[in-house]
C-alpha cells in the first residue's frame, strides 16, 4: 500500500463517527433499594408501562400515559409512586389523595414536627384503656398536630358535622364510622397546617365525603349490580337483589 493510500485510510478511521450516544443512554436507573428512578420521561413512560402491565396499580388505571400522569402527581407530592399510588384516587377528573396519604405528604414534607389522633365520648373524655370506656359511642375525632416553628393546633370533627356529611353516603358512615371520624378531623388539620405541601391536592375524606376503600360506589361492581344490569334494565318494579339471590325465573 502507497503512502498516500495508508494517509487516506487512517483520515477515514478518524473521521468515523462516534456510537450515538443516545442509543447507549441509560432512561431508567435503580436507587439504592432498588426502586427505578427515571432519567428523562421515556424512562418514566417505560416505568409506569411497566407497573400497568405487572398488575402493581389500581384498578382505575387503564392505560400507561394514565399510569405516568398518576406517578407524576405522586412525585410533585414529594411520594414514591409506586408505594403512594395505592392511595391516591380520580373523582371528577381529578387527581386525589385518600387514606394515609396526606398524612404521608405532610410527613414527608419534613415540616410536621408530631400529630397526636384520639376519639372522645360525649363527656369530652379521651376515649382509651385507661379511663375505662372503649365502649363508648364516639362523640368527636381529634387531631393536634405541631409544624415545625408553630404553635400546636387542634382540629376535630364531631356528630354534629357527620349530620352535613353523611348526606348522600350513609352506608359509608354507618359501616366505617370510626374510620372516616378520624380521616375527616386529620384532613381538616392537615389541609390548614400544610396547604402549602398538598399545593391544591384534593383529599377524598374531605373533598368528597368519601373514601376509595369504604365507598362501594368507587369500587368494582358487585353480582347483585351486575344482574340487575343485565336482567332488569328498564323494569319498572327497579329490584334491587342480594349477591346470589336471584328470581327463580332468572336463575
Amino acid at each position: 500500500m502507497s503512502m498516500e493510500n495508508e494517509v487516506e485510510t487512517k483520515l477515514e478511521q478518524e473521521q468515523l463517527p462516534e456510537p450515538s450516544k443516545k442509543a447507549q443512554r441509560v432512561t431508567v436507573e435503580l436507587n439504592a433499594r432498588g426502586l427505578p428512578v427515571p432519567q428523562d420521561l421515556e424512562g418514566a413512560y417505560r416505568v409506569a408501562e411497566l407497573w400497568l402491565r405487572g398488575g402493581a396499580l389500581p384498578k382505575w388505571i387503564k392505560n400507561a400515559t394514565q399510569a405516568l400522569a398518576a406517578a407524576q402527581f405522586c412525585r410533585s407530592l414529594g411520594l414514591e409512586p409506586l408505594s403512594a399510588l395505592p392511595h391516591i384516587c380520580e373523582i371528577n377528573g381529578r387527581f386525589s389523595l385518600w387514606g394515609e396519604g396526606p398524612l404521608a405528604v405532610a410527613r414527608n414534607s419534613g415540616k410536621l414536627e408530631w400529630i397526636k389522633e384520639f376519639f372522645i365520648d360525649s363527656d369530652y373524655k379521651e376515649i382509651n384503656f385507661t379511663n375505662k370506656n372503649l365502649s363508648a359511642d364516639i362523640y368527636a375525632a381529634i387531631c393536634i398536630v405541631k409544624r415545625v416553628g408553630h404553635e400546636p393546633r387542634e382540629f376535630f370533627f364531631t356528630r354534629e358535622d357527620e349530620q352535613t356529611a353523611n348526606k348522600g353516603l350513609a352506608v359509608v358512615w354507618n359501616g366505617y364510622k370510626k374510620i372516616m371520624y378520624k380521616r375527616k378531623a386529620r384532613a381538616i388539620a392537615i389541609k390548614d397546617e400544610f396547604g402549602d405541601c398538598l399545593v391544591g391536592a384534593g383529599i377524598s375524606e374531605y373533598d368528597y365525603e368519601t373514601a376509595p376503600d369504604v365507598d362501594p360506589t368507587l369500587s368494582e361492581p358487585t353480582l347483585a349490580e351486575k344482574l340487575n344490569k343485565k336482567y332488569l334494565l328498564g323494569d319498572a318494579k327497579n329490584e334491587v337483589h342480594v349477591d346470589g339471590d336471584l328470581p327463580a325465573d332468572k336463575a
